[in-house]
């Protein structure tokens, strides 16, 4: 007779691959469209700001003339960090819209989780990569060794965000007991988050090797990264059930303001 972990093992590996190959193309779709989300914003800033843009597949070319500070800021920092407001927004009203049936839970969720990275973690990229956010590093005269700093304080505070994204993460966990059973905790982590954000990363790396340089690398590095990162951070330590299910709003909306003001700092380091 099997024990009672070992027919939870059982069962939970039946339905790893599934996980994986359905999380990884939702990952997969999920970060096509924020990335062109992105892309088309930037274009139509680039319209508003009159520096001839034209959108391509791999990147968004513009012209030489007609750049100022403020169509920079405009077409490099605005779209990104609207994404991200959105981004925020979705992972923390998931008690509301977990609640349609009609649409696809998890693929909401990685929308709203890579949305609301595009600011933070592009900061980071921006500091190490002369493309996008790095241009508004050079218009802002922020010196290297700042941005080196900068990029520290931004993936640290998208790092504190993971953990308002974990709630969203572990409240759609198929697994009835999954968040206080350490096991399923952890393996729906690995099967359903870690592992689904090798496949972004894969295509980065494939159309880097094919076309050349390409920043979405790094970008969708750090997603790997983060994704080990919430796997140790679900293997240590699980969020009380009923916090999950029931959502204190306050709270949610205390991490809002403090990414909030985060952001509003680091858009003022930035302009000054």
């Amino acid at each position: 007779m099997d024990s009672q972990d070992e027919k939870i093992r059982k069962t939970t590996t039946k339905v790893n691959t599934k996980m994986v190959v359905g999380q990884s193309g939702e990952v997969l779709l999920a970060y096509f469209l924020v990335v062109w989300s992105e892309r088309i914003l930037s274009f139509l800033f680039a319209l508003f700001y009159d520096v001839d843009p034209e959108l391509h597949f791999r990147v968004l070319y513009t012209g030489q003339e007609g750049w100022t500070g403020d169509a920079v800021f405009g077409v490099y920092l605005l779209p990104p960090m609207i994404l991200a407001f959105t981004g925020i927004a979705v992972v923390e009203s998931w008690k509301w819209w977990m609640k349609w049936k009609f649409i696809p839970h998890s693929f909401v969720f990685w929308m709203g989780a890579l949305a609301s990275s595009r600011a933070l973690l592009g900061g980071v990229v921006g500091a190490f990569s002369s493309a996008e956010l790095g241009y508004v590093y050079t218009w802002a005269f922020v010196p290297k060794w700042g941005q080196y700093i900068l990029a520290a304080l931004l993936f640290s505070g998208f790092v504190l965000l993971l953990t308002r994204i974990r709630l969203a993460f572990l409240a759609m966990s198929p697994f009835k007991n999954g968040i206080k059973n350490d096991f399923l905790r952890t393996r729906y982590t690995w099967t359903g988050f870690t592992v689904p954000l090798l496949a972004p990363f894969a295509f980065s790396v494939l159309f880097a090797t094919v076309f050349g340089n390409y920043n979405e690398t790094y970008f969708t590095g750090l997603w790997v990264v983060l994704g080990f990162i919430m796997f140790r951070m679900n293997n240590l330590t699980s969020p009380q059930y009923h916090f999950i299910r029931r959502y204190h709003q306050k709270l949610g909306m205390k991490w809002g303001i403090w990414a909030g003001v985060a952001l509003a700092t680091a858009v003022s380091v930035l302009v000054h």
